[in-house]
């Protein structure tokens, strides 16, 4: 749920593994001096430390709680990663923040406007870092309330009602374009 205070630092969160690109934030954030919160565990955190400066911070494996009170809380979620869906972005927007995502893959179906967050081309510290600028420029025009609207659109519930009303289409579909015994008989 969106809180009335925004937080200083940014949060990239989930297994620390090398498709998740969590190295691009780390390096982008170190070399910015700009802190960064990194939740998670997996094989790449000894080589994310080995690169972090002293402005990322490691919490390692948190609770759902914990994950939920830090995304309502920060500036923004940084996703550098490319996903298929990527549930994190839209948990992210559902808390009413913005997220800074790689422009590619589920980012795309979910960050569907400049409105819900900054897209970045390149899966480099580069790319991330410019999009961090272009997010601080338009940092105070996000509305959480809005981005809460936005992130409604992928409840479960309407997830549920809509592919109860697909499904129900397609039934009528086939219904209505069976020949019936008669029809075959005449």
């Amino acid at each position: 749920s969106p809180v009335a205070e925004r937080g200083e630092l940014c949060l990239c969160a989930g297994p620390l593994v090398d498709y998740k690109r969590v190295d691009i934030a780390v390096r982008a954030f170190t070399e910015m001096g700009k802190r960064l919160v990194v939740i998670g565990e997996g094989a790449q955190i000894a080589e994310l430390k080995k690169i972090a400066g002293p402005t990322i911070e490691f919490l390692g494996f948190q609770s759902f709680s914990v994950l939920k009170d830090r995304l309502a809380r920060c500036r923004a979620l940084i996703f550098p990663g490319e996903e298929d869906f990527g549930i994190l972005p839209v948990e992210a927007m559902a808390s009413g923040r913005p997220v800074i995502a790689f422009d590619s893959g589920g980012a795309r179906e979910t960050v569907t406007s400049p409105r819900f967050g900054v897209m970045f081309p390149e899966q480099t510290s580069a790319s991330l870092i410019d999009a961090v600028t272009r997010f601080e420029s338009l940092e105070d025009t996000f509305d959480p309330a809005e981005i809460r609207r936005h992130a409604e659109g992928y409840s479960a519930a309407l997830f549920r009602q809509r592919m109860r009303r697909f499904i129900d289409d397609r039934l009528e579909e086939r219904r209505s374009s069976t020949v019936s015994p008669a029809e075959v008989m005449a």
